[in-house]
């Protein structure tokens, strides 16, 4: 973290050795200039500084999450009842339909397709015709 300290106190000895003159335009600009430096230095360090006490919280609230977790739902953090294989073939499957009113397309739930009932276009509220195979 020092590094950049380090470099404007560098760049001040340098600028020590050339005798500047403080009342010259050019030595009041380099002068300024290491001013600056300095200022610039002390901030990304004191950022440098923060940052890392914000990932230390981050890490700290992590692992308390994670044992709260843990204590709740147990070891086992997998929420679903079935196995990735069960939910798939539990999933519903959706028929794509383009409404022949407003042509937006809409994706119904196979079951609804297959119960008979009217199928409604939620855009325009207007019954759409069932193709046959479907």
């Amino acid at each position: 973290m020092g590094y950049l300290k380090e470099q404007v106190s560098y760049i001040r000895g340098m600028a020590d050795g050339l005798s500047l003159d403080p009342s010259t335009k050019e030595g009041k600009v380099l002068i300024a200039m290491l001013s600056f430096l300095g200022d610039m230095a002390d901030s990304v360090e004191s950022n440098e500084t923060s940052v890392d006490e914000l990932t230390e919280s981050i890490e700290e609230i992590k692992d308390d999450m994670e044992n709260l977790e843990s204590q709740v739902y147990g070891e086992d953090l997998d929420f679903s009842p079935w196995s990735e294989d069960e939910e798939k073939e539990a999933g519903p499957d959706f028929v794509e339909m383009v409404c022949p009113n407003c042509s937006d397309t809409i994706f119904f739930d196979a079951d609804m397709i297959n119960s008979g009932e009217p199928l409604v276009c939620p855009s325009c509220d207007k019954p759409m015709k069932r193709l046959s195979g479907e």
